[in-house]
């Protein structure tokens, strides 16, 4: 699947510390699929790792509006909420996650867990 693997190679970029390949990459995958979650999921990390944390909220809602159990994106879209102060926002998104031992990993902003309490 293209941009399955699209998505694959983006992150074999980003841990080269390609991020200007990665974005290329996952904007082309987007392209294909702008409805997918976890190619909006990606997106969302990748503007994030840019600096763009307002194309991060948006990708992480279009992740969500495809796939409303992506509770990864959840947590990344909470944690950024809170981040700029939207804590009622962060709390709504991050209440909603139902498996929180779930969301690990180094794609997960660990900031989220702060603003759920």
């Amino acid at each position: 699947d293209l941009p399955e693997g699209l998505v694959n190679l983006a992150a074999i970029h980003t841990k080269r510390g390609e991020r200007d390949e990665a974005w290329k990459l996952l904007q082309r995958a987007h392209a294909l699929l702008p409805r997918n979650a976890v190619v909006n999921y990606n997106c969302g990390l990748a503007a994030a790792a840019r600096g763009d944390a307002l194309a991060a909220i948006a990708y992480y809602d279009a992740a969500l509006e495809a796939d409303p159990t992506y509770e990864k994106a959840r947590a990344n879209l909470g944690a950024l909420k809170c981040r700029f102060g939207d804590i009622e926002g962060a709390k709504r998104e991050l209440s909603v996650i139902k498996d929180s031992g779930g969301v690990t990993g180094p794609d997960v902003d660990p900031e989220w867990k702060t603003c759920n309490r």
